[in-house]
């Protein structure tokens, strides 16, 4: 109560403020009331109006009792009031319309800096920072403009820190209904709101937790097993969406496969109050049995019993489980029976796994190692504790590395041999061991195994081995034949005392030589021998051996040698492989011949053998001389007839042209017949080409009708569809002349048949025991019978024997069949001969068929003749010819300057090498040949085009004439079609 003021009023004064006070605490009253209405309590400092009024001691006593009773009334009054609103934890205020505090209880206070007491009329802008004090001026004057109450939540900062408030203001009105003031009441709701983010907080992550989770997770009520709530997962693994599982039991869905596993769970939750991974099996939406791992838990939620599941899929791992249970069995299975001793540590070393081979091999059976340091292995092999080779896995150990006799790192395994003592009870024997890491998925290490095999056998077998290739070697060294051996590095162990003499290198500096070196002192050059073919087959190194072949593993093979000892030699090679005791191969063996005498003698049979087949040419055409000339006398006789009548019609003023053929009808006879005695007789071989055989033996049996009395009948069967073979002309005449003549002789006393047959023939497997020298294939069969006197068969055993022959003196040589079978055989053919005295002879001759179609029939010139306008310089030394030929040359257009002496027509030709576009020269002149003619010409001018004529040479033939740079040979006699063609060919 303020201090009462000295100087003391008049009655009038005092009761004028009295009945003003009155009427104050009758409006405050009246405020109070209603207020106290609405929220229970009001501030009892505000009410102490008693600062306006002052006690004169000159006031009566009646007048003092009665305002001294009306003053304890209202403080009483007051003070209630006061004490009921601050002990409230609300806080409660009333602001005038100028928004001075009237009113506030002790809360209030607290939100004040320092708790500074408030005085009754202070502006909120003093109590408050101005920002926050123009909110709450805002909402007082909203609250007063709508008369109506306000609530709002609020961010204040009481000192430093911030606080939140829900206040609600509410405005007072006077007894005319005007708002005075306003009441507000603020609950501080700063821990509820921080209470409320902690839970959000919460339940959004346990939201996050529960909808996004891999994990199958679902909610059911305790009560009646409804689920309420599944998340994402649950639908994953049973295939029930969310909404086909909420408000429905697991049972009812058909979930629980089992209702056994179903009752486990809810024995264990009303025994614990949880489930911990639990196995069962469930059933998923589309019928599949699946097994889980489940754990549940009775949680309360907003005041209910529930239950929470999370569950996993663990059918795969199951499978998986089982897949490596079985497997685990299999590898214990296997490493049980392995044949080597086999014993496995973990990773600290302890023995974890002792197979039945090492309890064989050491006597101690696994009972009673397993789980011991892995030291004790050593005890049955040494006699003591010690390491292992496992403990070199790794790491390097010098002095562990020094008690075997070998150790070699091969990865991350490490093998070793060594000699161990204590095995079979002292006796010893020696092992050989690898030992290697185990490793989980990962690649971390787990343990370490070591394998253990006896080799003792073995070390006596490679002790007796290097006994046996010293004994080898010293065999070897001793060999006539020069003989190396290499191993399957490719390197030389052997080289013996006949290859040092034959190569002139020592041994001592070719053993262990090795990159083919071994083949320098045969040819001065690394390269592969025969010896490297045994393993490797290569056709380009096959191709420089003549001879070469294969017998099941040994190889054959003849080739020249340049850098030996003796300079140059033949040698023949067989090459084989070196197997060992076991069978293993271990390399290869080579051994050589010098041949070089033989192939010199061979060389001399074959130029004997040459002659000899010359020679029996000759007497063949011996044989056949009196056929041809009876042919040629009547060639002539043709020529000579027609000749006269061609001048007598001419005489007569007719036109001969049936004369004139029948004349060039029988010159090409007799340029048929000069060709086939030139191709019969000629000495050197043709290279072998397609050929078909029935178009010569046509050809010759034509001549031989000639040349073959008329009491010998020929008879033919000469099949046109018959195959051709790879051969020579030459050697086709040579058969079938030989043979026939051998017919003619047995038939000359009294005549007889000659039949002569071609056809093709497949000979097939099973047929192959009647041709015991022949392979299966297609061959062509030329079969010459005559019905003459027949061989006995001591004749037959010798007919193909040189010089052997039944005739008489002067009638033969006895060279003729022997050259037929050595024609044949050189054609990998075949001969048979049947034969019966009195009953005639058979001779079938197989040559191999190929499938090649070429036509080596002539090719008819047919059509007129095409000339040209080029200048031709033509030289032969017979003036007849040349007068033939510039005749016909200028039929054709030509223009045409002739020589008959090669020295001339070569001075012409120096003079005016411009003037001339085509030579043709005769080949066999006086003076110059014409090689020699077309060769200085062609010095003169390279271009020129140059035809060599010829009727016979031994000195050159078409192949030789065009690389001398001719264009075209053309053999004597010439045909006028056959030039025109040729020429224009060259020309154009």
């Amino acid at each position: 109560m303020d201090q009462i003021r000295d100087n003391r009023p008049s009655y009038e004064e005092l009761e004028r403020k009295v009945a003003a006070l009155e009427e104050r605490l009758s409006e405050k009253r009246k405020g109070v009331s209603g207020f106290e209405a609405r929220h229970g309590h009001f501030d009892r400092a505000a009410d102490n109006d008693t600062d306006d009024l002052s006690i004169n001691s000159e006031m009566g006593p009646a007048e003092i009792a009665r305002l001294k009773q009306i003053i304890r009334e209202l403080e009483d009054r007051n003070g209630l009031l006061q004490d009921i609103l601050d002990v409230t934890e609300v806080v409660i205020f009333v602001k005038d319309l100028e928004g001075r505090y009237v009113f506030a209880n002790k809360e209030y206070i607290k939100m004040r800096p320092d708790d500074q007491e408030m005085a009754v009329g202070e502006p909120d802008f003093e109590g408050h920072p101005f920002e926050m004090a123009a909110g709450f001026r805002a909402s007082d004057r909203q609250v007063l403009e709508s008369g109506k109450r306000l609530t709002v939540e609020e961010r204040v900062s009481i000192r430093g820190k911030p606080r939140t408030f829900t206040i609600t203001r509410e405005p007072l009105f006077d007894k005319e209904g005007e708002p005075f003031a306003v009441c507000g009441v603020a609950h501080d709701i700063t821990e509820r709101k921080r209470t409320e983010e902690v839970l959000r907080q919460s339940q959004e992550k346990f939201s996050k937790i529960f909808l996004s989770s891999p994990d199958c997770i679902c909610i059911s009520r305790a009560a009646d097993s409804l689920l309420i709530d599944v998340n994402h997962g649950f639908e994953v693994l049973t295939g029930f969406a969310h909404d086909e599982a909420v408000g429905k039991a697991a049972i009812s869905l058909g979930l629980w496969a089992n209702p056994i596993d179903r009752e486990r769970m809810v024995s264990a939750l009303q025994v614990k109050g949880e489930v911990l991974n639990q196995e069962f099996t469930f059933r998923r939406k589309d019928g599949a049995l699946r097994t889980g791992i489940f754990s549940a838990r009775s949680v309360e939620i907003a005041e209910e019993r529930c239950l929470v599941f999370v569950m996993h899929d663990v059918t795969e791992r199951k499978q998986m489980e089982i897949y490596l249970k079985a497997v685990t069995k299999q590898l214990q299975e296997i490493i049980e029976f392995l044949p080597d001793a086999t014993f496995i540590v973990d990773k600290d070393r302890r023995i974890i796994a002792w197979n039945r081979a090492i309890e064989d091999m050491t006597g101690v059976s696994k009972k009673d190692i397993l789980g011991m340091d892995h030291c004790f292995a050593g005890v049955p092999f040494y006699g003591i504790q010690r390491p292992c080779l496992i403990d070199l896995l790794g790491k390097n150990d010098n002095e562990l590395v020094a008690k075997y006799s070998f150790v070699e790192q091969k990865g991350a395994a490490v093998y070793a041999e060594v000699f161990t003592p204590a095995l079979y009870d002292g006796k010893g024997a020696y092992v050989w061991a690898i030992a290697s890491p185990l490793l989980d998925a990962d690649g971390t290490v787990v343990g370490a195994i070591e394998s253990i095999r006896d080799i003792t056998e073995k070390r006596r077998t490679e002790e007796a081995l290097r006994d046996s290739e010293r004994r080898l070697k010293d065999i070897v060294g001793f060999l006539p034949d020069p003989t190396i051996a290499i191993d399957l590095e490719g390197r030389v162990i052997i080289w013996n005392r006949a290859a040092e003499e034959f190569t002139g290198a020592k041994a001592e500096d070719m053993v262990g030589k090795g990159d083919y070196e071994y083949s320098i002192p045969f040819y001065g050059v690394r390269r592969a021998l025969l010896i490297d073919l045994v393993r490797e087959r290569s056709p380009e190194m096959e191709n420089r051996y003549e001879a070469f072949r294969r017998e099941d593993e040994t190889v054959f093979g003849e080739t020249y040698v340049r850098n030996v000892k003796r300079g140059e030699a033949y040698v023949l090679g067989i090459a084989a492989p070196l197997y060992d005791s076991e069978g293993r191969l271990m390399g290869a063996i080579e051994s050589f011949r010098d041949i070089t005498e033989r192939r010199r003698a061979e060389e001399e049979g074959k130029k004997l053998e040459g002659q000899l087949r010359q020679a029996q040419k000759m007497e063949a055409i011996g044989t056949l001389a009196g056929g041809i000339a009876h042919d040629f006398n009547n060639i002539l006789g043709i020529i000579l007839g027609n000749t006269e009548l061609s001048l007598l019609s001419i005489g007569n003023g007719k036109y001969p042209h049936e004369y004139l053929a029948r004349i060039e009808t029988a010159c090409t006879r007799a340029k048929d017949l000069v060709r086939q005695i030139l191709a019969f007789s000629r000495q050197v071989e043709q290279e072998r080409e397609p050929i078909k055989p029935a178009l010569i033996i046509t050809e010759a049996l034509k001549m031989l009708r000639a040349a073959l009395p008329s009491t010998i009948q020929i008879q033919q069967d000469i099949r046109k569809d018959s195959g051709m073979v790879l051969g020579d002309p030459t050697h086709i005449h040579q058969i079938l002349i030989n043979l026939c003549t051998n017919g003619f002789h047995a038939m000359r006393e009294k005549g007889g048949i000659l039949q002569v047959s071609l056809a093709n023939v497949d000979i097939e497997a099973e047929e192959i025991a009647k041709y015991p020298d022949m392979t299966p294939g297609a061959y062509i069969n030329l079969t010459v019978s005559d019905t003459g006197h027949g061989m006995d068969s001591g004749v037959i055993d010798r007919i193909f024997d040189p010089y052997f022959t039944t005739k008489g003196v002067g009638d033969g040589t006895g060279l003729g069949l022997s050259v037929v079978y050595g024609i044949v055989r050189s054609y990998k053919g075949s001969i048979r001969v049947h034969s019966e005295v009195g009953r005639g002879s058979s001779f079938e001759i197989f040559l191999p068929r190929i499938d090649v179609l070429k036509d080596i029939s002539r090719t008819e010139v047919t059509g007129a003749l095409r000339g040209g306008s080029e200048r031709v310089l033509v030289v032969d030394d017979e003036e007849s010819l040349v007068f033939v030929l510039r005749k016909g040359l200028e039929h054709l257009g030509y223009q045409v300057t002739v020589k008959t002496d090669s020295i001339e027509a070569l001075e012409v030709f120096c003079a005016r090498p411009n003037d001339f576009d085509l030579i043709i020269t005769d080949m066999t002149m006086p003076h110059m040949t014409g090689v020699d003619l077309a060769g200085r010409m062609m010095k003169m001018r390279a271009d020129i085009p140059m035809i060599l004529c010829t009727g016979f040479s031994e000195l050159t033939d078409e192949d030789k004439a065009k690389k001398l740079g001719i264009r075209a040979f053309i053999m004597k006699p010439v045909v006028l079609a056959d030039l025109a063609e040729t020429i224009r060919r060259v020309l154009d």
